[in-house]
């Protein structure tokens, strides 16, 4: 455990600086947001030509494979948390109301009741921290606070989120048997193997389906970079919009409907099982219908725009509903356990998983109320954010779907979920001290990116040896 630490803070520091001068300096690439993690999986790649020295240094000990993955697992939720969407935005949000115009109407609705604890106040540290500071330091005593107390609540949320997924992961594991593609892929490159569909064990570099995604991926970037690296270079269209083949008014409603090309349908999407690539883009047409339908029978056809956010998150909600019952026994031997039952080592696990789930959500709701949200809005929000993230980590444990932000069209934000699930009109029942409240804590949406990863390493701590509590307390 001490030695995936090690490792894991080393590595995970350099990605973090690469991470930050490709995104912030020279905006060359979100290394963070690729599937896994570019820095993770360069990490892993770099490891594993040193693995005999590495075992030679730490033959003492026993250095072996397992500690790679468990590694690997460790530097992929690294990646997601502090990639450009993670917490660079935090900050920013967290100072928008000290620094923007007095006038500005929005900002004068939530400034009186902005948490003191989220932000500095002093008015030169907020000018700094968007125009630059004189000398180009950092004024860390004025930041103390504010990121002790994000760095709380992110744990409390996370370990919220991973103690819900590691009461199902001996299920996903053992008894469904999930593939877990992402994770397997890390798998398949420590141990040279790949188990196909047919059951037979092969070399992933032989396999066809990773050098034509490999090579897809590869063209795709190479069609696009040398024009731009021409001096009069025409870069290519990055996607096709269909819309504009269409009439104005009401053909056109619905969500924004174009074709686009990704390196990520391309390259690790052939991991996906067809049925689930079938099931995207027909739902994707059946949506289109839809809406085109209620726009011609007067509906205005702007507003279709949000009817795959409606939908998705409708089906996120049967989908955990649907996972929490079929995994009901689960929680029925936790709490048995809890009761004073027999237990094996397995079960006092979940016990530990459960508690851990039960404290972490009521402490988040507590830090919600005791910031002037109503605890109704706060079960709401913490509900919210444990159903996103289990259906995630589901869907990415099942079929591998590799894009950070897989969800149901709004469903990883908070506030556009609740507006979607409860109406405008019950949130702002809250007053303006509890929709100030709800956008402050609108930032633990990040979570549900990490869950899929947290997901993904229960699979490699399985693969590696450990048991689940122990990779719970080495990824937090």
């Amino acid at each position: 455990m001490i030695r995936i630490l090690l490792f894991g803070i080393i590595f995970a520091a350099a990605g973090i600086i690469w991470d930050a001068f490709s995104t912030l300096v020279f905006r060359t690439g979100f290394l963070g947001e690729a599937v896994p993690p570019i820095p993770a999986f360069v990490s892993l790649l770099l490891l594993l030509p040193v693995r005999p020295l590495l075992r030679r240094l730490f033959s003492r000990w026993g250095y072996h494979d397992g500690e790679l993955l468990a590694t690997y697992g460790f530097l992929t939720i690294v990646g997601a948390i502090c990639c450009v969407n993670g917490l660079r935005p935090l900050v920013d949000t967290a100072c928008v109301p000290y620094y923007g115009s007095p006038d500005d109407a929005t900002l004068n609705y939530v400034r009186p009741y902005w948490p003191k604890w989220f932000a500095p106040t002093n008015p030169r540290v907020i000018r700094w921290l968007y125009q630059g500071s004189p000398t180009g330091g950092v004024p860390w005593r004025d930041w103390l606070v504010p990121m002790a107390c994000m760095v709380g609540l992110l744990t409390l949320a996370l370990t919220a989120t991973n103690s819900l997924l590691g009461l199902f992961a001996r299920r996903w594991i053992r008894e469904e048997r999930l593939s877990y593609p992402i994770a397997e892929l890390a798998v398949s490159l420590v141990s040279g193997e790949d188990r196909d569909l047919r059951g037979a064990t092969r070399s992933l570099a032989r396999t066809r389906a990773f050098w034509w995604g490999t090579g897809a991926a590869l063209g795709f970037n190479l069609f696009w970079l040398v024009p731009a690296c021409m001096p009069y270079g025409k870069i290519p269209p990055a996607y096709t919009d269909l819309n504009a083949l269409l009439p104005q008014g009401p053909w056109r409603a619905g969500y924004t409907w174009f074709i686009r090309y990704n390196p990520v349908v391309l390259g690790l999407a052939v991991l996906v099982p067809s049925d689930v690539l079938f099931s995207t883009w027909f739902s994707t047409l059946l949506l289109k219908i839809e809406a085109v339908i209620l726009a011609l029978f007067g509906m205005d056809w702007a507003t279709t725009f949000h009817l795959a956010g409606r939908q998705g998150l409708g089906g996120y909600f049967v989908q955990a509903a649907l996972l929490v019952w079929l995994g009901r026994h689960i929680f029925l031997r936790a709490a048995r356990s809890l009761a004073g039952a027999p237990a094996d080592e397995s079960t006092r696990e979940e016990r530990g998983f459960l508690l851990l789930l039960v404290a972490s959500s009521l402490g988040l709701v507590w830090v919600m109320t005791a910031n002037q949200m109503p605890a109704w809005l706060a079960m709401s929000v913490v509900a919210m954010l444990l159903v996103t993230a289990l259906v995630n980590a589901r869907i990415r444990s099942q079929v591998g779907v590799p894009i950070i932000y897989l969800h149901g069209g709004g469903a990883l934000d908070p506030i556009r979920g609740l507006l979607f699930l409860i109406g405008g009109r019950a949130i702002a029942s809250a007053g303006h001290e509890g929709v100030t409240a709800l956008t402050v804590f609108t930032f633990l949406w990040l979570v549900t990116m990490v869950a899929t990863y947290q997901a993904d390493g229960y699979r490699l701590a399985d693969r590696a040896g450990l048991r689940r509590s122990t990779w719970a307390a080495v990824s937090l």
